[in-house]
Parts: C-alpha cells; sequence; structure tokens
C-alpha cells in the first residue's frame, strides 16, 4: 500500500473526478453533484490528508456538521452517497484496502416535509387560463404553452426531461412519448384523454421548421430550458389567481398525488414517474393518507362529541 500512504486526499478526489466519469456516462447534473460533495467533504477532512488515513469517525462528523449548517435529510444522504462512490473507486483500484463507509450507519432523521402539490380546482384553473390565452390570442406561444401544460400534467415528467424531448419522441399515432430519465433509463408515457392529444398535435403543426430535434423550441426555433418552462408556469399561474409558488416540479407531485387518490396503482405511478425505487413513490400515499385524516377530522360523526 506504498500508493495509498503518498496519495493524499486532495490528490484522491482530483483523480476520482478525472477517471471515474471516464468510464461511466453520468448527466453533467450527477458529475457537478459528486464535484461539489467531494470538495466540501475534502475541505471539511483537510485537503493535506493522506486518503489512507480516513477513518469512519470523520464521516460520522461531517454528517452531523452538515445536519448542525441545517442541510435537509435527503441532502445529507446524496453527499454521503458520493463519498461511498469515492472510496469504492480506491478499493476497486486496490489503492485502500477496505472503505471507511464499509458497515459505517448514519441515522438520520427521516423528513417529513411533504410533496407540494396543486388542488384540483387550482389544475383546473390553470389549465382555463392556458386556454384562454389560448383562443385570445391564437400565436405560436399560446399554443406552444397550453401544449407544455398538458404534457406535464398528462405525463408527470421532470421538467429537464420535457426540455430535453424530441420531436421524434413524439409518437402521435399511438399517442405517447418516449421519455429519457434519470441513469437514461427510459420510459413511456400516454396521452389517454383526447383533448391533450388534441393540443399537442395542434401544436406540432405549429412548431416552426428547424434544425433543432427539440420538440419544444421558441419562435426562433431553439430549444427551450428549464427556466422558460418555469417562467411560463409562473405566468399562468398568476394569471389563475394563485399566488403561492408554484415550479414545475409541483406539477409532478400533483400528478402522482392525484393518481395514488384516485386508486391508481403504487407501481404503474412510479412506472409513469420513472422512480428507480418504488419508496421514492411512496411518499405520496403519505400525502393522500394526511388528506384521508384531515377529512375525517373536519367531517367524522365523533369529532366534537
Amino acid at each position: 500500500m506504498v500508493q495509498a500512504r503518498r496519495l493524499t486526499l486532495d490528490e484522491a478526489v482530483a483523480q476520482f473526478l478525472g477517471g471515474y466519469f471516464a468510464t461511466n456516462e453520468r448527466s453533467p447534473k450527477t458529475v457537478t453533484a459528486y464535484t461539489l460533495d467531494l470538495a466540501q467533504f475534502r475541505a471539511f477532512a483537510r485537503t493535506k490528508k493522506r486518503l489512507s488515513s480516513i477513518r469512519p469517525e470523520l464521516i460520522e462528523k461531517w454528517a452531523a456538521a452538515l445536519k448542525e449548517r441545517g442541510y435537509k435529510t435527503a441532502s445529507i444522504r446524496r453527499k454521503l452517497a458520493s463519498v461511498r462512490c469515492f472510496f469504492a473507486y480506491w478499493v476497486r483500484r486496490r489503492v485502500i484496502q477496505y472503505s471507511p463507509m464499509s458497515g459505517l450507519k448514519i441515522e438520520l432523521a427521516a423528513s417529513r416535509v411533504l410533496p407540494n402539490f396543486l388542488t384540483i380546482e387550482e389544475v383546473s384553473a390553470i389549465l382555463r387560463e392556458a386556454v384562454r390565452m389560448r383562443e385570445l390570442r391564437d400565436d405560436f406561444l399560446s399554443i406552444r404553452n397550453l401544449a407544455i401544460i398538458e404534457t406535464m400534467f398528462a405525463t408527470g415528467m421532470r421538467v429537464g426531461e420535457l426540455v430535453s424531448l424530441r420531436l421524434s419522441d413524439l409518437r402521435l399515432g399511438e399517442r405517447s412519448l418516449l421519455i429519457r430519465g434519470k441513469g437514461r433509463r427510459e420510459r413511456l408515457a400516454f396521452f389517454v384523454e383526447p383533448t391533450s392529444y388534441s393540443r399537442i398535435f395542434i401544436y406540432v403543426a405549429a412548431r416552426p421548421t428547424t434544425a433543432s430535434e427539440a420538440l419544444f423550441t421558441n419562435p426562433a426555433g431553439h430549444a427551450l430550458s428549464t427556466q422558460a418552462v418555469a417562467n411560463v408556469i409562473r405566468a399562468l399561474c398568476t394569471r389563475a389567481g394563485i399566488t403561492r409558488r408554484v415550479t414545475p416540479h409541483t406539477f409532478r407531485h400533483t400528478v402522482a398525488t392525484l393518481l395514488l387518490r384516485n386508486g391508481a396503482d403504487i407501481r404503474v405511478v412510479q412506472e409513469l414517474l420513472g422512480h428507480a425505487s418504488i419508496t421514492m413513490t411512496q411518499r405520496y400515499t403519505h400525502v393522500v393518507k394526511e388528506q384521508m385524516r384531515e377529512a375525517l377530522e373536519r367531517a367524522h360523526p365523533r369529532v366534537g362529541m
């Protein structure tokens, strides 16, 4: 283990980022997250430390420090996952004998923050406003914006997946979309309601002729950014009289919550949303249960007796 004794944590992180992502294709967002997480860990551990000198106690202290600084449980878990991958890489390369993360269990309180979602009345108000703008203006932007809203409500896709859609991903004959999700996992989404399908069809006919493969574009024919979609949603919510913060991800939460409330199988919802684990989908069942509890508290005849 001569190499391990010589390799500093600073050097190990730099070599990991250069080597791991050269052979493991990941999205730019994932690369950025790993880079930031490891830089943060490196700063906490002090960069001059040797790779072989890192002990489980140091990682436990780092997790505790993150918690004290107000990081959410999900963020801390992600950072720990980045560090776990980092040490596993050097074990595979036989530079260190074992990972300090091996067998390490760090208890983190589960987050009780429930997903923010829209009510069915708010969904209807946003759709009505999008339709009204379409009828009032009858231009490319109003046609596109209505198609965007319909697509998000029909599929529950992430905004990053929406702006990454290609024209060829739309299969009008099957009324479906091919979505490329996290980890490059592909899934199909369907327009099961004829009105939403017809609005997508109208948009495609109005889409400008362009060299871009993007499904949703601006008037110049360039692909939209995630911020552009967020701006569309913000403007429609303002016109619909919705004052609370609504993001593209709010639409995703809304689709999942309404489907489960209406009796959809949780495995179907998992597939629709592209969750790798059923655990991610199960958090929406907590929303439905909370709604049930609140409804019973308001209406149950035993309350107040």
